[in-house]
């Protein structure tokens, strides 16, 4: 997700761990809550190229592992980059 602030743009990646999922959400069968959320990466951009962000999600990707799934606002700097993440 991108978030503008002015002239910069946020790009936020919040994750949460499959060992969670697994022991802690599906057998409750309970929704997400901002407890379950840790924050993966905060990058304050001047740009949003799609570049960037793929580089970005490589070295998130690097750092915590392949993402299962992902779940992001539709902008285009964005939605390129992501399909050959998942």
């Amino acid at each position: 997700m991108t978030v503008e602030l002015g002239t910069e743009k946020a790009l936020v990646v919040l994750g949460v761990s499959q060992q969670l999922l697994e022991e802690q959400v599906f057998p409750l069968k309970r929704r997400l809550g901002h407890q379950d959320v840790e924050l993966l990466a905060l990058e304050i951009m001047y740009s949003t190229k799609g570049e960037y962000i793929e580089q970005k999600l490589s070295e998130l990707t690097k750092k915590v592992g392949r993402p299962v799934q992902i779940i992001a606002d539709h902008g285009s700097d964005i939605q390129t980059r992501i399909s050959h993440k998942q």
